[in-house]
Parts: structure tokens; C-alpha cells; sequence
């Protein structure tokens, strides 16, 4: 069986491609990755980018990465919101309905989206 591979987008500002040597049903992993109950958010090239959905009602940390290619990569997501706590994300979702791997394409268009290395404050400030 084929790899499945993400970004994880972690609060210290690593970003990790992982292949999780394993396909279909990711839920556990997001779960565990994110700290709890999962939300999706989705990105304008077709991936999906995952959260804790409960992550500012537990206190979470601002995530500043992922926020930042939130916002630049979905123009749905209001200005005034951000994303706390660990993320990941992964390729867009296939006619079924489930989780893709994540391609170099899709790789090399979120990394596009946080180079330079700017990064955005939940309130637009420049860190």
C-alpha cells in the first residue's frame, strides 16, 4: 500500500512532512496530532487543514504558521479569527469524501504561501 503523507504545523513553528505509511481512515492520527475533536478547514487548492475545533475554549496557544497559511490560503476565513493549537493538513478529498495524500504540488503551494517567512498575529500584526 501506498504512503499517505501531511504537513504537520506544530506551535513551535516546525513543519513536518510525514509520511504516515498508511491510507484511508485518519481520523486517530488528527485526533491525537490536534489534541481532541477535529475541525476542518478547508484551503483553495482543494486540501484540508485540521484543528482542534475546541482549541480556543481550551486555551490553546496561537498557532502563528498555521494561521498564517489559513488566511492566505481560504479567503472565507474572517480577518478577525485564528488558528490555535497543532494543525495538519492534507491533500484534498477524493470522490468519496476522504482525506488524500498530500502531493509536492500541494507542498510547494502552502510553502509558497508562508515565503518570505511573514507571519501573522491573530489580530494582522506582523511577528
Amino acid at each position: 500500500m501506498a504512503g499517505f503523507t501531511v504537513l504537520t504545523v506544530s506551535l513551535d513553528r516546525t513543519l513536518t512532512y510525514k509520511d504516515l505509511g498508511f491510507g484511508g481512515h485518519i481520523y486517530p492520527f488528527l485526533s491525537e496530532t490536534v489534541g481532541g475533536f477535529i475541525e476542518a478547514i478547508p484551503l483553495h487548492n482543494g486540501c484540508t487543514m485540521y484543528i482542534n475545533e475546541e482549541g480556543k475554549l481550551q486555551g490553546l496557544a496561537i498557532n502563528y504558521v498555521a494561521n498564517t497559511i489559513a488566511h492566505r490560503l481560504n479567503s472565507n476565513l474572517p480577518d478577525y479569527d485564528y488558528i490555535v493549537g497543532n494543525a495538519v493538513i492534507c491533500g484534498p478529498l477524493d470522490g468519496e469524501g476522504n482525506d488524500t495524500s498530500l502531493t509536492n504540488t500541494e507542498l510547494t503551494d502552502i510553502l509558497l504561501a508562508i515565503h518570505p517567512l511573514t507571519i501573522r498575529s491573530y489580530d494582522n500584526e506582523i511577528l
